[in-house]
């Protein structure tokens, strides 16, 4: 124990309280994975213990964790992380006042704000949860595609968050996101451009699929056709371009304008 404590002590010494200023600290760990920064006030705890705690206040607050590929900005922060060598991972974070959650993996970024959030693992995974007024963007530089959509509050599950960040794929995901949401889909491609709208009582997002669900209403254009959709349920498929490949709809009614010179069948 004493040695852990001393370890644990001189990772800490190491992490340092970096002055920017003269007026905010900064908490780093010695590998340069963990990097929070923004701190008017700071206090950390548990220091012969695993995992070990702390809190912060300010008013940017910017939290990095290179190991899980998350960002976090806030003024209000506070949790738990576990020492692996020379690095801190997340174990769970408390983020509150003008939260924005930030992953970013390859040419995808996936943005969530709201007033507050919590991030902590499980087993593998990566567990996002961010509530009051959420907003949700997600851009792919590849395919050009933009989702924007507000909701109440919204639960991100990131699969096996750490073995991805060696891979320069985005890890599988799924969104789901509590109403009432409304979203916009915009992308433009070599074949023109799409806009989709619409609204719901819930959402689910994943990286090529959107589904709807309840009270569902629909509208928009793209290169092959313009869709319109009122049901209890709908999911938009979008092909490797971020077109989209498939509209389905039940129960309910898809009135469907098909473009001169588009992907008929």
């Amino acid at each position: 124990m004493k040695k852990q404590r001393i370890a644990t002590i001189g990772l800490i010494a190491a992490a340092s309280l970096a002055l920017a200023a003269q007026k905010t600290s900064s908490f780093i760990d010695k590998a340069g994975s963990m990097n929070v920064t923004g701190l008017v006030s700071w206090r950390v705890s548990n220091l012969g213990g695993n995992p070990i705690k702390f809190q912060g206040k300010g008013n940017n607050i910017v939290a990095k964790w290179k190991t899980e590929g998350i960002t976090i900005e806030c003024r209000s922060i506070n949790g738990s992380v576990v020492p692996e060598g020379k690095r801190f991972t997340i174990q769970d974070i408390l983020a509150e006042g003008g939260v924005k959650v930030i992953r970013a993996k390859g040419a995808v970024t996936n943005s969530i704000a709201g007033e507050t959030a919590t991030v902590h693992k499980d087993g593998a995974d990566a567990v996002i949860d961010v509530k009051n007024e959420t907003t949700i963007d997600t851009l792919n530089t590849v395919t050009g595609g933009k989702l924007h959509a507000t909701g109440s509050s919204c639960s991100t599950r990131v699969q096996n968050v750490e073995a991805a960040i060696t891979s320069k794929q985005e890890p599988p995901y799924t969104t789901t996101l509590s109403g009432p949401v409304h979203f916009t889909y915009d992308q433009k491609g070599a074949k023109g451009k799409t806009h989709i709208q619409g609204h719901a009582d819930k959402a689910v997002f994943e990286a090529r699929r959107l589904r709807l669900i309840g009270n569902v209403v629909i509208t928009g254009d793209s290169p092959d056709f313009s869709p319109n959709a009122e049901g209890d349920e709908a999911t938009i498929e979008l092909d490797s371009n971020g077109q989209p490949s498939a509209l389905d709809v039940g129960p309910g009614t898809v009135t469907m304008t098909p473009k001169t010179g588009g992907n008929r069948r």
